[in-house]
Order: C-alpha cells, then sequence, then structure tokens
C-alpha cells in the first residue's frame, strides 16, 4: 500500500509542476496602448513571465505581432522609440478587452513598469528590466548585461 501512495504522489506532484508551468507561460494579455507624438508608446499588460532575458526574448519574439496588431513600436521621425510595459494594481478594463487611452483607466490605478525598449539608430536597442538592470542588443544579436540597479 505504501508503494502505491508513494507512486500516486510522485504523479500528483508531476501533474502540479506541470499545470503550473503551462500557468506561468500562459499567453501575455495586452489590455491597452497609448503612443506618444515622441516615439515613446506605454503597454498596459497583465504580466511579463521570466528572467530578464526571458523578457527580452520575449520581446523579440513577439515583436513583429506587436507591430502589426498595436503600432508599436511608433518610432519618431528620426527612428527612435521607447516601449515601456506596465503592470496595473488589480487590472480592469473594459471587461479586460481591447484597446484604449489613458482616460479610460480607473481613477487611483498606479502603472508600475516592468520592461523597456528604447532603439537608437542606426543600431542600438537597450533593454530595461525594471529593478535589475539594463542590457544591450548588439548588431550579431547577443545580449549583455551593461547596468545592474
Amino acid at each position: 500500500m505504501a508503494k502505491e501512495t508513494y507512486i500516486f504522489l510522485i504523479i500528483l506532484y508531476t501533474c502540479l509542476q506541470i499545470a503550473y508551468i503551462c500557468w506561468l507561460y500562459r499567453p501575455v494579455k495586452i489590455f491597452m496602448v497609448k503612443h506618444k507624438d515622441d516615439g515613446a508608446s506605454y503597454v498596459i499588460v497583465d504580466r511579463i513571465y521570466g528572467t530578464d532575458r526571458e523578457k527580452i526574448k520575449w520581446w523579440l519574439k513577439h515583436q513583429d505581432m506587436l507591430k502589426e496588431e498595436y503600432n508599436i513600436p511608433n518610432p519618431d521621425s528620426e527612428g527612435r522609440f521607447m516601449v515601456t510595459f506596465c503592470l496595473v494594481n488589480n487590472v480592469f478594463y473594459n471587461n479586460g478587452e481591447g484597446e484604449g487611452s489613458e482616460d479610460t483607466l480607473p481613477s487611483g490605478m498606479e502603472m508600475t513598469p516592468i520592461l523597456g525598449v528604447a532603439h537608437e539608430p542606426p543600431d542600438e536597442t537597450v533593454f530595461t528590466v525594471y529593478g535589475r538592470g539594463d542590457y544591450c542588443l548588439n548588431s550579431k544579436g547577443k545580449i549583455t548585461k551593461i547596468r545592474s540597479e
């Protein structure tokens, strides 16, 4: 009987771990996008998961989709842009659907930046993982840490 209990607990633990990983890596939900004239964009999300490098890789993987669906990034006339991904405490916005403006955020909600992406032509991209540090993407696609917070 003890052997069956032990096997059951191992299977249960494994299933819980798989469920947690699937929950952790579910798609990021974008609640709102706000563009400014100077090439800056603010994106309200429910979360961006993972380590610093995983957050940067998330941006690199989803860059085309973000441009296509939300016009992110929206560079200025010289090709510079800054995209800031933010969390909002107790997010609720149009029942969690759609794109909106800063005016539709409920009063008293505070945005917490989690990831910033800045590009300076011709080929310099800097990622800021707020509270963790800055990273640079070189022309060969290598990510290097340039500053710790």
